[in-house]
C-alpha cells in the first residue's frame, strides 16, 4: 500500500497545478490606458474592433496590443533637388495621430512599426515631391505655399493608412555653399544697382530744382521788363506838349540863358 502513495501524491500535485493554472488563466486581465486603444488578439489573430481605455478579462490565448492615439511628433531631415536643380537640405517637423477606428486594420496590414514602414517613407517622398515644385528662391520666399503643398501631399499619403496629419512645419532650408555664394553676389549686385539708382534720382532732382530756379528767375526778369515797358508806355502817352511845357516851367528858375545865339526863348504861358 505504501507503494501507491507516491503515485497518489503526484496525481494530487498535478491536479493542483492544473487547477492553479486554470485559475490564473481565468483571472488574467489586460489594461488599456487613457490615450491608447488596444487590439485584442486570440492566438495572434486580431479582433475586428479596437478596445477603448479600461480593464479587460483575457481568455486563454488572448492578449492586448496597445496603440498610442495621442498626437505624436516626428522630425525629418533629408535632401532633395529643387525645381532649378539646386541641392536642398530640409528639416521638417510632423505632428500626427493614429485614428482609433483604424487601429485594427493598421495592426493587421502594417503592424506596430507603422512609423518606420509608412510614416517615414511618406515624409521622405513628400519632401522630394514638394522640393521639385519650387525653385530655390521660391523655397525661401514662399514658405507658406511650400508648407501647404507638403501638408496636402502628406495628408493624402498617410490618410490611406488611417494616420491623420495634425500639423506640418518646415523648420529650415539649407543650400550648397556655391548657391549661397551666388545669392550673396546677386544681392550685392542688386544693392549696387539700388545705390546707383538713388544717386541718379538725386541728380535728376537737383537738375530739376536748378531748372525750376532758372525758370523762376527768367519769369521774374520778364515780368519786370514787361512792367517797365508798360510804365514807359503809360508815361509816354501822358507827356503831351502842354505837359512838357508845364514841367519845363516848373523847373525854370526865372533866369534867361546868358547865350541865346540870337534868339530869345519863349515860354508859352497859355492864352487867357
Amino acid at each position: 500500500m505504501n507503494r501507491n502513495i507516491p503515485g497518489k501524491t503526484l496525481a494530487l500535485l498535478a491536479g493542483v497545478a492544473i487547477v492553479a493554472f486554470a485559475a490564473v488563466m481565468l483571472l488574467r486581465v489586460g489594461t488599456v490606458e487613457s490615450g491608447n486603444v488596444g487590439v485584442l488578439t486570440r492566438w495572434g489573430v486580431a479582433a475586428d474592433s479596437a478596445l477603448v481605455a479600461g480593464t479587460y478579462r483575457l481568455g486563454f490565448g488572448e492578449s492586448i496590443v496597445l496603440f498610442d492615439t495621442r498626437v505624436q511628433r516626428l522630425d525629418y531631415q533629408g535632401s532633395a533637388a529643387s525645381k532649378d536643380l539646386q541641392d536642398v537640405i530640409g528639416v521638417i517637423s510632423l505632428n500626427f495621430r493614429v485614428d482609433a477606428a483604424d487601429v485594427p486594420t493598421i495592426f493587421t496590414t502594417i503592424g506596430t512599426d507603422y512609423r518606420q514602414r509608412v510614416i517615414e517613407p511618406a515624409v521622405q517622398e513628400t519632401f522630394k515631391a514638394t522640393m521639385a515644385q519650387f525653385t530655390s528662391t521660391e523655397l525661401i520666399t514662399q514658405r507658406d505655399a511650400v508648407k501647404r503643398v507638403s501638408r496636402e501631399l502628406l495628408a493624402e499619403r498617410l490618410g490611406r493608412f488611417g494616420i491623420a496629419v495634425e500639423e506640418l512645419n518646415v523648420l529650415d532650408f539649407r543650400f550648397s555653399e556655391e548657391f549661397k555664394n551666388a545669392i550673396e553676389s546677386a544681392n550685392a549686385a542688386k544693392q549696387a544697382v539700388v545705390e546707383e539708382e538713388q544717386k541718379l534720382r538725386s541728380a535728376q532732382i537737383q537738375a530739376q530744382q536748378r531748372v525750376a530756379v532758372a525758370k523762376a528767375e527768367a519769369e521774374a526778369t520778364l515780368a519786370r521788363a514787361e512792367a517797365e515797358a508798360s510804365a514807359n508806355k503809360t508815361i509816354q502817352a501822358t507827356l503831351t506838349p502842354e505837359v512838357l511845357e508845364y514841367l519845363a516851367l516848373v523847373k525854370w528858375d526865372g533866369k534867361l540863358p546868358q547865350s541865346t545865339n540870337g534868339s530869345v526863348p519863349f515860354v508859352n504861358l497859355g492864352a487867357r
